[in-house]
């Protein structure tokens, strides 16, 4: 008597009912990166339920019509589109662009530049601070660079320094 009542506490556990089905696949989306197709498979229009019965007409897959109306009616067994089982599929989606982009040059500056930026970056202290950002841009218009050039030469090479 008690494995009876394990088995129907499980059967009710396990069983869901049609309100909680249809929240839960209708609230389910394709994964990112995936394109969802629907493809019609067999029919599964029951001719004689009505006499208590099972009785499949054997069409194996959804045939669309042409016509506007009729697009939801297959072509080969006249049923509705509804009546065929639905099978999701999910096909990746190819980004247009596959090419990667080519990487920047790499700046290679001179010995001389070097030298100047590295005694430069020596009376600052290594360090970019807010109020010589004057003379930093004054420097990087001598030297013909970017603000953001000579930043990212000191902060690579801050480490090479031998006073930090």
């Amino acid at each position: 008597m008690i494995a009876f009542h394990v088995a129907l506490y499980l059967f009710k556990s396990l069983t869901i009912t049609n309100a909680e089905y249809t929240a839960s696949t209708s609230a389910y989306m394709a994964p990112t990166g995936f394109e969802e197709v629907a493809v019609y498979k067999e029919c599964r229009h029951n001719h004689v339920a009505s006499l208590n019965r099972v009785s499949y007409d054997g069409c194996h897959e959804f045939i669309e019509r042409n016509n506007g109306e009729e697009a939801l009616l297959c072509d080969a067994c006249g049923c509705h589109r509804n009546f065929h089982r639905k099978q999701t599929i999910y096909i990746p989606i190819m980004p247009l662009n596959t090419v990667k982009p080519k990487r920047k040059k790499r700046t290679v500056f001179t010995a001389e530049q070097r030298d100047r930026m590295t005694r430069f970056a020596e009376t600052l202290g290594w360090r970019v601070q807010k109020g010589k950002s004057d003379e930093i841009e004054r420097f990087c218009m001598e030297m013909g660079m970017s603000r953001r050039m000579f930043i990212v030469w000191l902060n690579n090479n801050r480490r090479r320094s031998n006073d930090h």
